[in-house]
């Protein structure tokens, strides 16, 4: 799908910027051109154009100087899928950093020690989403075909321990913070100072 936008944009802009006229498309290595009539139908015809995957083509386009410019790639499966996955990696980013900003700036409960635990648990489901989306980012560049190295890989995964860690931790300091806050509250409350 953005393959064919990328495509679709340079026919349009490359005559607009280098006032081409005559704009041509190849499939066999630069052997035989055909010429492009139609920004609606660049390519071919038939269902994805008529190309079949992983064909390499080139397409130029004549400039005033009647030299061409070239732009070469190869086909590649494509679907609407991989842009509804983008979309909702998207969402859930906006929605890790909502979670993660809004404790700082609302204050859900008024007792201290129940609002420390709802804050801590958007915290905690905040991070177990932020896992989710740069997995669900791994998977997208993986089936996009952009190369994930081992390396690459390995850190995603450290990342991804380093997030459970984070989760565990917050876990466990509401154990440890919230028992101080109760009886903080009570001691408060026997002397009438709260």
């Amino acid at each position: 799908m953005t393959k064919w936008i990328i495509i679709i944009l340079i026919i349009m802009l490359v005559p607009v910027v280098a006032g081409a006229t005559d704009c041509q498309v190849s499939y066999d290595g630069n052997v035989t051109w055909r010429n492009i009539t139609k920004v609606e139908d660049p390519i071919g015809e038939g269902s994805h154009f008529g190309i079949p995957q992983a064909t390499l083509f080139c397409i130029r386009c004549k400039n005033d100087t009647t030299n061409y410019g070239y732009v070469c790639d190869r086909t590649r499966e494509g679907s609407d899928t991989a842009m509804g996955s983008l979309s909702i990696t998207l969402f859930l980013i906006g929605l890790v950093g909502a979670m993660y900003i809004l404790p700082f700036r609302v204050q859900f409960v008024k007792s201290k020690p129940l609002n420390t635990i709802v804050k801590r648990t958007m915290w905690i489901l905040a991070t177990a989403l932020l896992a989710l989306a740069t997995s669900m980012l791994a998977t997208m560049a993986d089936v996009a075909n952009l190369g994930i190295t081992q390396h690459m890989l390995t850190f995603v995964w450290i990342f991804h321990k380093s997030l459970y860690v984070l989760m565990i931790l917050l876990f466990w300091s509401i154990f440890i913070t919230v028992p101080r806050m109760y009886k903080e509250e009570r001691v408060k409350k026997r002397m009438g100072d709260a």
